[in-house]
C-alpha cells in the first residue's frame, strides 16, 4: 500500500547537488573536457547553495503547508 504525501523536487544543478553532497569544508573541483581547464567551488558556493534551497522551501511552503504523509515512525528512542 502506498501512502501519499507531499513532494518536492529542487531540481539542482550537478554542481549545486555536489556542495550539498559534501561536508562543508569540501570543495568540489569540476573540469572542462574541452580545455582541461578547472573551476573550484568550496564553501562560499556550498553557503549560496545552501540560501537557493531556503529561499525555494520557503516559496513551497508559502502555497501551503508540506504534508509528509500518514503514519509515519516514531523517531528512535535512546537506550537507557
Amino acid at each position: 500500500m502506498t501512502v501519499p504525501c507531499d513532494a518536492l523536487s529542487l531540481g539542482l544543478p550537478p554542481i549545486e547537488r555536489a556542495l550539498l553532497c559534501s561536508s562543508p569544508d569540501s570543495t568540489v573541483r569540476v573540469i572542462d573536457p574541452a580545455t582541461q581547464e578547472c573551476t573550484s567551488y568550496g564553501p562560499q558556493d556550498r553557503k549560496a547553495a545552501l540560501t537557493h534551497v531556503r529561499q525555494h522551501l520557503a516559496w513551497a511552503e508559502a502555497g501551503g503547508t508540506l504534508w509528509p504523509g500518514d503514519d509515519l515512525l516514531s523517531p528512535p528512542r535512546a537506550r537507557p
